[in-house]
C-alpha cells in the first residue's frame, strides 16, 4: 500500500498539467486565421458572398438588415465587423488564445495599429452545419455584437410596421 502511495505521490506532479492543459477546438486556430487574412487583404466587401461567409446564419442576417434598412443611412454597424476598423491600413491582426469545445470556440484577437493603439476582440465560434462560423464578436464597448444588431434592427422593424400602419 505504502508503495502505491509513493508512486501516485511521484507520478501526480506529472499527470497534472497534462490533465489541466485544455486543448483548442480542431479546426477553430486555422478558422480564425483564414478569417484574419481575408479581413487584412484589400478593403473586404462585406455584401460579398465569401465575406458572408464567415458568419453564422443569424448573424449574417442581422448584419444584413443593419446595412440594407433603407429607412437609416447609417445603421448600428459603423465598420468592418472582422478587423472593428472603416480602414485596415496598418493594421495587424493575431490571435492570441482559442479554447472552447467541438462545437463552440472562444478566439481572443489582438488588433494592432501602426500608431493608433492596440485592442482586443473576442470571436465565439459555432459550428454550423459542419463548418466553423462567427457566431458573435465582443470588444470593450460592444459585449454583444448580435445583441446590439438585434435591438437595434428591433427598433427598425417597429419603425417600419408603424409606418406601414399609416397607409
Amino acid at each position: 500500500m505504502r508503495w502505491f502511495i509513493a508512486i501516485a505521490l511521484v507520478a501526480m506532479p506529472v499527470a497534472l498539467p497534462v490533465a489541466v492543459q485544455a486543448r483548442e477546438p480542431t479546426g477553430a486556430r486555422a478558422f480564425m486565421e483564414r478569417v484574419i487574412r481575408y479581413a487584412l487583404r484589400d478593403d473586404s466587401d462585406p455584401d460579398a458572398r465569401s465575406y458572408r461567409s464567415f458568419f453564422a446564419e443569424r448573424l449574417d442576417r442581422a448584419m444584413m438588415l443593419d446595412r440594407h434598412a433603407p429607412e437609416q443611412e447609417i445603421g448600428f454597424l459603423e465598420a468592418e465587423v472582422i478587423c472593428g476598423c472603416q480602414d485596415n491600413e496598418g493594421l495587424v491582426m493575431s490571435v492570441v488564445s482559442v479554447n472552447g469545445d467541438a462545437d463552440h470556440a472562444k478566439v481572443k484577437v489582438l488588433r494592432r495599429w501602426n500608431s493608433k493603439g492596440r485592442g482586443f476582440a473576442t470571436f465565439s465560434l459555432a459550428r454550423e452545419h459542419g463548418f466553423w462560423k462567427i457566431a458573435d464578436i465582443a470588444e470593450m464597448h460592444t459585449p454583444s455584437l448580435q445583441a446590439g444588431l438585434d435591438q437595434a434592427n428591433a427598433k427598425l422593424l417597429k419603425e417600419r410596421e408603424k409606418v406601414k400602419g399609416r397607409y
